[in-house]
C-alpha cells in the first residue's frame, strides 16, 4: 500500500498492516512518524534524515526492506542495516560501497534476495558471499571484479539459483573465476553477466557451456572474442532455454549454428 504522511497515524492503529510503501515529499511533516506496530515489509522513497530515528524501533522485525532514493547519510544506512538481523529481502541504491556489503554480510545472515544498485568492488562482494550463504537471488553492480571474488561465490553460495552481475571497471580475464563459480554454484539456473571487453574470453564461454549444466536462462553482455566462443558454449550438456546477447562479437551465422546445436533453446535475443 502507498500512503502519504497524514495516513500513517491512522494505519498505526490498524494492527493488520504488515507491508507498507511510503513516498515522502518536501511538504510532508517528517519528524516523529508513527508506523504500524506489526510492520515487517517496508519501502522507503525519499525518506528524509529527520525521520530516520522513527524507523529504528521497527528494524528488528523487518523481513523486507526497499531503500530507494533515500536521503540518509552513509552512516545512517549502515546503522539501519545493522539493526535488521531478520531481513530476508533487500533492495538498496546505497552509497555505502564495500562498507555497506560488509555490514550486510555481517548482520543480515538470513538474507535470501539482494538487489544492490550501488557501486562496489570485489572486496565488498567477497565479504558479502562469506557472510550470507542463503541467497536465492543476487544482483550487484561493480566497478572492479576479480577471479578471487567469483571463486568466493562458488565456495560460499552453493545453493544460489539466480545471479545477476554488471561490472563496468575491470577488463581482466575472469575465465578462471567464472569456472570456479559455476563449479561451486551447481544449482544455478539463471545467469546474467555484463562485463568490460576482455572480461570473458572464448575459453570462459566454454566454461559456461561445460559447467553451467542447469542454466535455463543466460544473458551475456560484452563477452567472448569470436564465433569460436559460441561454439565452445554449445558443447556442454545444455538445458538452456533462453539466451540474450548484448554487444557480443558473434556473427548471425554463429548464432544460427548455436540454435541448431542446442536442442533445448526456445529464444535467442541479440
Amino acid at each position: 500500500m502507498v500512503v502519504c504522511n497524514s495516513d500513517l497515524e491512522l494505519l498505526a492503529r490498524k494492527r493488520g498492516w504488515k507491508k507498507l510503501i511510503v513516498y515522502f515529499d518536501e511538504d510532508m511533516e517528517s519528524v516523529n512518524i508513527i508506523f504500524p506496530p506489526n510492520m515487517c515489509c517496508f519501502g522507503i522513497h525519499d525518506l528524509p534524515v529527520s525521520s530516520f530515528t522513527s524507523l529504528l524501533p521497527f528494524a528488528n522485525q523487518l523481513r523486507e526492506l526497499n531503500l530507494q532514493r533515500v536521503n540518509f547519510e552513509v552512516i545512517c544506512q549502515c546503522s539501519l542495516i545493522k539493526r535488521c538481523p531478520n531481513l530476508e529481502v533487500l533492495y538498496t541504491e546505497d552509497g555505502c560501497g564495500d562498507t555497506g556489503l560488509q555490514v550486510i554480510g555481517q548482520f543480515c545472515k538470513n538474507l535470501r534476495k539482494l538487489t544492490h544498485n550501488g557501486r562496489v568492488t570485489h572486496m565488498g562482494l567477497i565479504a558479502l558471499a562469506q557472510g550470507c550463504s542463503n541467497f536465492e537471488y543476487l544482483k550487484v553492480r561493480l566497478v572492479d571484479l576479480s577471479n578471487e571474488a567469483l571463486e568466493c561465490i562458488g565456495t560460499h553460495l552453493k545453493n544460489l539459483p539466480n545471479f545477476c552481475m554488471e561490472c563496468i571497471g575491470s577488463n581482466l580475464p575472469l575465465d578462471n573465476g567464472i569456472q570456479a563459480m559455476l563449479m561451486g554454484c551447481s544449482k544455478l539456473e539463471r545467469l546474467d553477466i555484463s562485463l568490460c571487453r576482455g572480461g570473458l574470453t572464448d575459453v570462459g564461454m566454454g566454461y559456461i557451456g561445460k559447467y553451467g549444466h542447469k542454466l535455463r536462462y543466460l544473458s551475456l553482455g560484452y563477452t567472448g572474442e569470436s564465433d569460436a566462443g559460441l561454439v565452445e558454449l554449445s558443447k556442454g550438456r545444455s538445458k538452456l532455454r533462453k539466451l540474450k546477447l548484448t554487444c557480443c562479437p558473434f556473427s548471425e551465422e554463429a548464432v544460427a549454428t548455436f540454435v541448431i546445436n542446442v536442442d533445448s533453446l526456445r529464444y535467442v535475443g541479440f
